[in-house]
């Protein structure tokens, strides 16, 4: 049986409504305050460079896992992509060219993904909000 505990961080995360890096440490209950408390349209959890897997443990293709976030905000819906830190860099431009619609939440287990997403040079500077220290 696992226990579940309550933590303070459950209502930033129903609150999101804008397109948010979430990050920190890994192990640290990022994914589970996600799924348990963001009512989300599609989520994948990036495995590597080539695939990724959704809620249903379907392995996608990158690409396609990129086609389905698109049409999930283009009507207005939440993705979540997992790991962003393994999204080859090449998408990061093509999502900077997307509108600003739905909510897109980029999930990262690494600190260093914070430096490189906000970095003066970074293709996705000035579309995210960064939430931090909730775990």
């Amino acid at each position: 049986m696992r226990l579940y505990f309550r933590r303070r961080e459950e209502e930033k995360i129903r609150g999101i409504n804008s397109w948010t890096l979430i990050y920190g440490r890994r192990k640290t209950g990022k994914t589970t305050l996600i799924k348990n408390n963001l009512k989300m349209d599609f989520y994948a959890l990036i495995a590597d460079s080539n695939n990724a897997i959704d809620l249903n443990d379907n392995i996608m293709k990158i690409d396609d896992v990129i086609k389905e976030v698109k049409s999930t905000l283009s009507k207005g819906g939440t993705a979540v992509i997992d790991e962003f830190q393994r999204l080859p860099e090449v998408f990061w431009s093509m999502i900077s060219n997307w509108k600003r619609e739905g909510v897109l939440v980029l999930v990262a287990s690494s600190y260093g993904i914070v430096n490189k997403v906000f970095d003066r040079n970074s293709p996705l500077l000035g579309l995210f909000l960064p939430m931090d220290n909730i775990l």
